[in-house]
């Protein structure tokens, strides 16, 4: 081929011009979509860090109340501990009241025993016709 002539040059730049204008007008639509996803992020960005902001106050009363129940719960414990000695310690004199009033009940019934025998003897002395004051 020899060379070429200005509008043989002129038509191809035409065509190559207009080739380049297409893709450059693809290249504009892509970026326009991208700078959409871009806005896009960043609105997303800006209402993850809301809920972030949110998640974070919410974590810290969380864990405020969380001390709370800690504290509270603490005290529930130590309390339940003094109760557990003082019932410990009721249940202690209870024992030791019990058997003092066991062994006086014991003691009693033993007595009680004896004066029923001795009153059996003087009522079979009185049957056999002795009498009362010789028992």
């Amino acid at each position: 081929m020899g060379p070429m002539r200005r509008a043989e040059f002129r038509d191809r730049m035409d065509v190559l011009m207009g080739r380049i204008d297409g893709h450059m007008a693809r290249g504009n639509e892509h970026m326009a979509q991208g700078n959409e996803h871009m806005a896009r992020s960043n609105e997303h960005m800006v209402r993850g860090n809301e809920i972030m902001a949110r998640n974070t106050e919410v974590f810290e009363r969380y864990m405020q109340a969380f001390e709370r129940y800690m504290q509270v719960t603490e005290r529930y414990l130590q309390v339940t501990d003094d109760l557990h000695a003082f019932i410990r310690d009721i249940n202690t004199r209870v024992e030791r009241s019990l058997a003092a009033v066991t062994g006086e009940v014991r003691e009693g019934r033993d007595e009680q025993r004896a004066q029923t025998q001795a009153l059996l003897r003087w009522i079979d002395r009185m049957d056999e016709g002795g009498s009362a004051a010789s028992a």
